[in-house]
């Protein structure tokens, strides 16, 4: 589990730095430290919702079957 979240961390690390690099942003501190985080705590956000989806979906019990009528 902790091996999935982190490479799919790294990964979506990855394409968002690739995302950072190719917009145009005015150069500052504040400006690069703000997308940064906003980036890092997008991530996270997706990776907590993937994994509340896992977890929701995991344990969803299927309906009892009913005998039929004779």
């Amino acid at each position: 589990m902790l091996g999935q979240r982190s490479l799919g961390a790294f990964v979506l690390h990855v394409y968002g730095l690739l995302l950072l690099a190719h917009l145009r942003l005015p150069d500052g501190i504040w400006i690069n430290t703000l997308a940064q985080v906003t980036l890092v705590y997008g991530i996270a956000m997706v990776l907590s919702g993937a994994q509340s989806l896992r977890y929701r979906r995991r344990h969803v019990t299927p309906e009892q079957a009913q005998p039929l009528a004779a």
